[in-house]
């Protein structure tokens, strides 16, 4: 071995990085305890995912092709060609204020025939990013494979093209043949220890899906094929790990994502998180008169928006007569102090044009910019191909151009561009309420699975009775709390939220919060407790499947006496709710009563 070879080895086991033998590797996270270990195993680049020594991703398959050549199959040679850390310090908008990561990193050439290609791997103490990498173009397919450690339970949903199917419990080891799960997957490793399977920093690719192949065995399945013109980067396959606080903290997919866009240099105060009202769950058709109501109650409750849905369109006999008229809503919401979303078709619809054009879209923001829009919902997309990916990217930016917030619905899971485009404010990719009811199975699951990559227009909070399902209101009023969304619209009455005795309470719950802890008796399925802070003020956030009691530590508060307030469930009493009040320090623990489908919520003030 030369002195050359001897050095770099040395530095890979120093830095976090080891070789355990010819073409075999480690890369550990700087707190040292997860491992990305990769091989060569009878021609094939198989690698492994552990934390603490415990497996997390059994020995899986790297695969992937590009034209007619399949990389990963018939490789010769791995070695690495690159280590580095990378520190990332930026603000974020959600569950956190802010993200402060460190990872070990490193490239990997891989002779493959003829071929050769590169994996670039990012490793941290709560999960692992990879991607592909070569120097040629063409049309582009992927074959990863995530082997999961058998008898594992694992939470996933099955539609793969809006993403709007519901979260279903399996085990690892009985999956079915030809079974498709969107992403992400969450899965049970051990006691307080999860793994949640993802992809990040899709801008210009298809998306990924996963399909089983095996019963243990889950492979990457694109929405069609990718076509890259010269260098490929393939997105980052991701694995988060840790227990639930440290998924519901997780910020690997934004981290790994590409920071934000040039545009917004100096030009962000027009992104204003907040609260909409919008009268489609509420059943107001979507008329002139109808739009004005809810623009008043939007400013008696003081709400920042009101969402203009479907039917605007038709509000004219030509187009320049329904935009005349929807200017007519615009200025009157603005006179209230409250500003307007408006909704949109991808696609043609009901006659109306769709914005699926670059001109089309262009001319449909210059209008909104026009007539004083504040954002754009989009709907219908319906699919995860590189086309519908590359055009929501491409939208993201030319609607900041025209200071247009974006809240995609009909379309996939968050993949990281909140980051690179903080005017994405929302997006749907979830089983939402707009299905006609509330399942606590749902909102039990949904907070450590599709909540964890990113935000999700659930549209929540109702009390309307044909829809709370068998939630109660206390349930209802703390989905505000757990379901993470800047823009958070509401899917409820107005009416309802006016005449409520709890009304002051829970208008003062905000959109985004500066720190979140998940407390240690939540359980995937079964109940959500999670506090989040606001500046100074903190609110805790139950809600259940089963009826149970339960007690909770108030740790996650800080020194001194706070003042509280709280909402509970009512036994036997699903639509109403009972309030009290005291004062709590940290040292201090609350025992609740819940009822089924039920939930609590308290906010903390010092």
């Amino acid at each position: 071995m030369n002195i050359r070879v001897f050095l770099l080895l040395c530095i890979f086991y120093v830095g976090g990085y080891e070789n355990v033998f010819a073409d075999s590797f480690r890369l550990y996270s700087p707190d040292h305890r997860v491992a990305w270990g990769i091989s060569i195993e009878e021609g094939k680049l198989k690698y492994t995912v552990a934390y603490d020594g415990r497996e997390v991703v059994a020995a899986s398959q790297v695969r992937w092709r590009i034209g007619k050549d399949t990389l990963g199959d018939r490789c010769t040679g791995l070695r690495p060609v690159k280590t580095f850390k990378k520190k990332l310090d930026y603000e974020t908008r959600g569950a956190h204020s802010r993200t402060k990561n460190t990872y070990h990193c490193a490239v990997y050439d891989v002779d493959n025939g003829e071929l050769s290609f590169r994996i670039e791997v990012w490793v941290a103490g709560n999960g692992v990013a990879f991607r592909y990498l070569a120097g040629q173009g063409g049309e582009v397919d992927d074959f990863t494979t995530f082997s999961l450690p058998v008898g594992k339970a694992l939470w996933a949903q099955n539609s793969i093209g809006f993403y709007e199917g519901a979260y279903r419990k399996y085990l690892s080891g009985n999956l079915q043949e030809g079974q498709l799960a969107g992403p992400p997957v969450t899965v049970k490793c051990d006691e307080n220890l999860y793994a949640l399977i993802s992809e990040a920093g899709l801008r210009d690719f298809a998306g990924m899906a996963l399909q089983a192949v095996d019963p243990q065995t889950f492979r990457v399945r694109l929405d069609g094929v990718a076509r890259c013109e010269g260098e490929v980067a393939t997105p980052w396959r991701v694995v988060m790990i840790g227990d639930l606080n440290s998924l519901v903290n997780n910020d690997i997919i934004t981290d790994v994502s590409a920071p934000e866009a040039e545009v917004f240099r100096n030009n962000k105060d027009w992104i204003v998180p907040g609260k909409s009202v919008w009268s489609w769950l509420a059943k107001y058709p979507v008329t002139i008169a109808n739009m004005k109501l809810f623009s008043d109650w939007a400013a008696e409750l003081g709400v920042d928006y009101n969402l203009v849905d479907e039917g605007w369109s038709h509000w004219g006999k030509t187009e320049e007569e329904s935009w005349q008229k929807l200017k007519e809503v615009v200025d009157y919401a603005k006179e209230k102090g409250v500003k307007t979303f408006i909704w949109k078709a991808y696609p043609d619809r009901k006659g109306i044009a769709g914005i699926q054009t670059p001109e089309r879209r262009k001319a449909f923001f210059e209008k909104c910019r026009h007539i004083g829009v504040a954002g754009v919902k989009i709907d219908f997309f319906d699919r995860e191909t590189q086309e519908v990916v590359r055009y929501q990217t491409q939208t993201l930016e030319e609607a900041a151009r025209y200071r247009l917030m974006v809240n995609f619905h009909g379309c996939a899971k968050p993949t990281g561009l909140s980051r690179t485009y903080p005017n994405e404010v929302a997006r749907e990719g979830i089983l939402g309420l707009e299905y006609g009811s509330a399942w606590q199975d749902q909102n039990t699951v949904t907070p450590f699975t599709r909540f964890v990559v990113g935000h999700a227009d659930y549209t929540p909070f109702t009390f309307m009775k044909n829809m709370m399902g068998e939630t109660t209101q206390a349930h209802q009023i703390a989905t505000l709390v757990v379901m993470d969304s800047p823009f958070l619209c509401y899917g409820g009455n107005p009416k309802e939220y006016l005449e409520h005795p709890a009304r002051e309470f829970f208008m003062s719950i905000p959109t985004v919060w500066d720190e979140s802890v998940v407390l240690d008796v939540s359980e995937i399925g079964d109940v959500v407790a999670i506090a989040r802070r606001s500046g100074k003020k903190w609110f805790l956030a139950v809600i259940s499947e089963h009826a149970k009691t339960i007690e909770l530590p108030l740790d996650f508060l800080g020194k001194g006496n706070y003042s509280y307030t709280c909402v509970a469930d009512v036994e036997g009493n699903q639509h109403h709710v009972e309030q009290g009040n005291g004062i709590a320090v940290k040292t201090d623990t609350i025992k609740i009563n819940l009822s089924k489908a039920g939930g609590y919520v308290a906010s903390f003030t010092r």
